[in-house]
């Protein structure tokens, strides 16, 4: 009875992990992105980061801000960098920009990344005011797709870049896809099914 039960939990468990093959997506799209951060003032603040997802499933944020001005004012020292994670979540805090070229990390991915001035550095949440924002732009270099090749430069006459596309699997691949996964689970259930019947056998033998 307890090697009847024993195979039956192997069966299951087989079963189960052929059941989440299927249910995985055919290709991860990592979040990653650049931003574009425009001053939200009068003054010529400008910075430009990167998300990058790592081998951790975290985020590596490089930034570098330009034309920051210490002090601020009379009583504000600090410029803080928050994130606005996709989710919708509350901003995460980051950290001080100190001269403005620093790295950060953050354990989701990320839609927009501003910065506001505070007289206190270890605030927990945004206070004071916006001064740098940018939203999240993709890495459309690094997407599966055709990527444009820059035409022979011709004497008075403008250069045209031909837009970036993606390339959308076809029907023929997504039915190769679905066949390769229907096989190989079937193939999983198949000797799942053969170890039983020998298990029961020799337990009756």
């Amino acid at each position: 009875m307890y090697k009847f039960k024993l195979s039956i939990f192997f069966l299951t468990s087989i079963l189960t992990s052929a059941t989440l093959l299927l249910a995985l997506p055919s290709r991860t799209k990592a979040s990653d992105a650049t931003f574009e951060m425009a001053s939200k003032t009068e003054e010529d603040y400008r910075c430009f980061a990167a998300s990058l997802q790592m081998q951790d499933r975290k985020y590596t944020i490089l930034i570098n801000c330009q034309n920051l001005l210490y002090p601020v004012d009379n009583e504000i020292y600090t410029y803080v960098l928050w994130a606005k994670p996709k989710d919708a979540s509350d901003s995460i805090k980051l950290g001080t920009l100190d001269f403005g070229k620093k790295t950060f990390r953050a354990a989701k991915p990320i839609s927009s990344l501003f910065v506001t001035t505070e007289t206190n550095k270890n605030v927990k949440t945004p206070s004071g005011k916006v001064v740098i924002q940018g939203n999240a732009q993709p890495v459309t270099f690094l997407q599966k797709g055709e990527v444009p090749t820059p035409e022979e430069e011709k004497t008075g006459e403008e250069k045209e870049v031909a837009p970036v596309t993606e390339k959308q699997p076809t029907t023929r691949e997504k039915l190769a896809t679905a066949l390769k996964r229907a096989g190989l689970a079937a193939a999983i259930a198949l000797t799942a099914l053969v170890g039983l019947i020998f298990i029961v056998t020799r337990s009756r033998g």
